[in-house]
């Protein structure tokens, strides 16, 4: 399926992307210490890439289940009305999802329009960061509706 590619795809850009963000966080911390010499940015590009690996790791962590259960309370029902539970769950899920994504997008909108750009000294335009939350809220939604519809089907 396209929206497991997808996200297995996010994942491994992620990983990929906090590598890069340790080498550079300790090649800058490196260069303070020993040569007196700082690498502008490198603070900034971590942030960036914070913000890339948390959104892009909605949508991998619902589909490998990593994210937070109440596995007590869960433990203590069937499987039919656990399946019922996730099916509202995943509901009021896509909603609240929705919800973010309609503002993300507002946000990426406005900062494209504006040109609006980080008060930093890179001045990184914003409507990088805000497409990738954007991105990430579109995958999580389709995982949760993935989710959703696999609850349904089991229901059956």
């Amino acid at each position: 399926m396209v929206e497991e590619k997808l996200a297995a795809f996010a994942a491994g850009l992620s990983a990929v992307y906090i590598f890069v963000a340790a080498i550079g966080i300790s090649i800058a911390a490196l260069g303070r210490y020993i040569f007196n010499f700082n690498i502008p940015g490198v603070d900034e590009l971590s942030g960036y890439m914070l913000v890339f690996v948390t959104y892009m790791g909605l949508a991998y962590g619902l589909r490998t289940d990593s994210h937070i259960n109440i596995d007590v309370l869960m433990k203590r029902f069937n499987p039919k009305t656990i399946n019922i539970i996730w099916v509202v769950c995943s509901l009021i899920g896509v909603c609240v999802i929705g919800i973010y994504l309609y503002y993300a997008i507002t946000s990426l909108v406005e900062s494209i329009e504006i040109g609006e750009k980080a008060l930093t000294m890179l001045q990184t335009p914003l409507w990088i960061p805000r497409s990738v939350i954007c991105v990430g809220w579109i995958l999580m939604g389709l995982s949760m509706i993935r989710l959703m519809v696999t609850k349904i089907m089991t229901l059956r």
